[in-house]
């Protein structure tokens, strides 16, 4: 459960722009072959992959620090990006090799014009039911709450939401709508990135927000804001994040990816052992957060078995379709490779079989 205090705050689309990285994307595939995976001198793969300190993170950076990417002969290059949606075209040249990523309309358009990316793991869902805690939930000015201003999901008309259609979040923001019988219309959108809306939402110019750890309990920490709808009663078992393999790894070196999902996949069986010591010190190492901070935050629900609710990113494309931010949608065989989770249950004893009968 999810412990706040009473510290200071902490340090802390559009169919135009569619067709444009479309556009880009076209060229892309066509003018320039993907770069090989390296493969140093004395066996060693490199692999490049984008990193955030957000804590759905956690299992690659488990991965990494307790040896488990080194016991495959894997090195892992970090790249840092603005968000992960920058990624996506730099995974389908070859710029990198794997994506840790939400899902984004811009993904399926993609694989629908024939990139060669494929969804190959889980790395983040909401619940299907009650929990303890929330990995990431809607925050709304302090204030708000506090005077009874929202009581119910209608009464969020006329306020500010910290999403927009080209941002994270533009879904989860439209299925609230959609249950609150509210559009778009009812509510002021603000195109403005995570750390800014943060600030936005402590200075009073935005109202409500969709926020995921570290940051939620960051923000709840500080004073500013009080969680108002966890997103697993919103959405139980929305499939938000996932790993991302590109053309270097499903054309070039399928070996290497069978190599770092056993690291991933041990990783994550260390990860659902949940918030012990061995844990709380390795992810505090390798995000820079405070072990105390690590402690109290809802961790990400991430299944062992790495596998994927496929429907609900089927549901998620019809909604993109509806909303003019995806042509036509691509069935789980072109967005879905399990060969590799597969390779995984070969190998390692400690197996976690899927839960549930949509679980890919």
């Amino acid at each position: 459960m999810r412990v706040t205090t009473s510290s200071g705050p902490p340090l802390v689309m559009h169919r135009a722009a569619i067709a444009l990285l479309l556009a880009l994307a076209a060229l892309a595939f066509g003018a320039e072959k993907p770069q090989a995976l390296e493969r140093l001198a004395d066996g060693t793969i490199r692999i490049r992959v984008i990193r955030f300190n957000y804590l759905s993170y956690a299992p690659l950076a488990l991965a990494d620090s307790e040896g488990h990417f080194a016991d495959q002969g894997i090195e892992i290059e970090w790249v840092r990006m603005n968000r992960a949606a920058d990624g996506l075209l730099p995974l389908s040249r070859g710029k990198l090799d794997v994506l840790p990523c939400i899902v984004y309309p811009g993904l399926f358009n993609l694989i629908g014009r024939g990139a060669s990316l494929r969804i190959v793991a889980d790395k983040g869902h909401t619940e299907d039911g009650d929990a303890d805690c929330s990995y990431m939930s809607y925050v709304a000015r302090s204030e708000l709450i506090e005077s009874g201003r929202l009581e119910t999901l209608s009464d969020v008309r006329g306020l500010r939401f910290g999403t927009s259609r080209t941002r994270a979040g533009y879904y989860e923001a439209s299925r609230l709508l959609e249950r609150a019988g509210l559009t778009t219309d009812d509510v002021e959108l603000l195109n403005v990135p995570q750390n800014v809306i943060m600030q936005a939402l402590e200075m009073g110019n935005a109202d409500i927000t969709l926020l995921g750890e570290p940051f939620l309990t960051m923000a709840l920490d500080a004073g500013y804001a009080k969680e108002w709808l966890p997103l697993q009663d919103l959405i139980p078992g929305h499939q938000h994040s996932f790993l991302i393999f590109g053309p270097t790894i499903l054309e070039d070196d399928r070996d290497a990816g069978n190599a770092f999902m056993v690291a991933y996949r041990k990783a994550l069986i260390q990860y659902n052992e949940g918030a012990t010591e061995r844990n709380i010190a390795a992810i505090a190492e390798a995000t820079t957060l405070d072990s105390a901070l690590v402690r109290r935050l809802c961790w990400a629900p991430i299944r062992a078995s790495g596998r994927i609710n496929a429907d609900d990113l089927v549901s998620y494309q019809e909604w993109a379709v509806e909303q003019g931010l995806l042509d036509h949608s691509v069935p789980p065989a072109m967005f879905w490779d399990g060969s590799f989770l597969d390779h995984t249950d070969s190998v390692i004893t400690e197996r976690t079989d899927p839960e549930h009968k949509n679980e890919r």
